[in-house]
């Protein structure tokens, strides 16, 4: 079965609280790509996506930190899923500034400009009085946490994504 990868604590955060956490955690979460929550959080993500885009089009004063997190094939046949920002559209196609340090996915690392399609986003982010919206994957993982890593993600998150 293919495993999607997703980066617990730090990374989890998403980029806009990279300035506080060690780029690449020892940990990672695999989460299993079936679980019906994982599924409904990333359809939900990808249907607010036109949300996201007007706003990063014209971002609201008091928004920062647009994000989107990207799924990659990995060197063991599964998908890893990077945080991006500085994100560019043209005609349908993607690019973005790879946010966090890839694990399992070669040649790619911090800092790299690299193109996309929409069908590969699974979640979004911004910042907004000092909370993250979106991060509708990242609320399915509370069970996959420790009870100090929960609480320091729910602090980062807002109510409502």
């Amino acid at each position: 079965m293919i495993k999607h990868t997703f980066l617990a604590l730090c990374l989890i955060a998403a980029p806009a609280a990279l300035t506080a956490c060690n780029p690449k955690p020892k940990t990672m979460t695999y989460v299993d790509p079936q679980k019906d929550a994982l599924i409904e959080a990333r359809d939900k993500a990808r249907e607010t996506l036109p949300k996201f885009w007007e706003m990063l089009d014209n971002p609201p004063a008091g928004t920062s930190n647009y994000s989107v997190k990207v799924a990659f094939p990995t060197t063991d046949n599964s998908l890893e899923h990077i945080w991006m920002d500085k994100i560019s559209r043209t005609d349908g196609r993607m690019t973005a500034v790879i946010a966090n340090e890839p694990y399992a996915v070669a040649d790619l690392k911090i800092g790299d400009r690299v193109s996309f399609v929409e069908d590969d986003i699974s979640d979004w982010q911004y910042m907004k009085d000092e909370k993250l919206y979106g991060h509708y994957t990242t609320r399915t993982m509370f069970d996959t946490m420790n009870a100090e890593q929960k609480r320091q993600v729910k602090a980062l998150l807002s109510e409502e994504p």
